[in-house]
């Protein structure tokens, strides 16, 4: 295990062991989220992004993994709320074609 104030303090090694410790598990985390492969990966490369910006925050005494996950888990909301804000072209109806809506009564 990743000593935490190695990371801290910016380790380019101490980064790499951490993400071989914990890449699997945060794969496995953001698809259960996400049910997609490709935004599984782009969501856990976020959260090593996010994750080493702020490294300067981290508490030596606290839970690094579980800091990580929670990262994970705000970058793959975030994802599912742009998803669901989006819709493609071919959920869009062409005017006059489609169900009445007065068929609906």
């Amino acid at each position: 295990m990743v000593e935490t104030e190695r990371l801290r303090k910016g380790d380019p090694e101490a980064l790499e062991e951490f993400v071989a410790e914990t890449e699997r598990l945060l794969r496995s985390v953001s698809y259960g989220i996400l049910l997609n492969s490709e935004d599984a990966k782009d969501a856990v490369q976020d959260a090593y992004l996010r994750f080493w910006r702020f490294r300067e925050r981290l508490n030596p005494d606290g839970h690094v993994r579980a800091y990580l996950v929670q990262i994970l888990r705000n970058v793959c909301l975030t994802m599912l709320k742009k998803r669901i804000g989006t819709v493609g072209m071919d959920e869009i109806s062409e005017p006059g074609k489609g169900e009445n809506p007065s068929s609906r009564l």
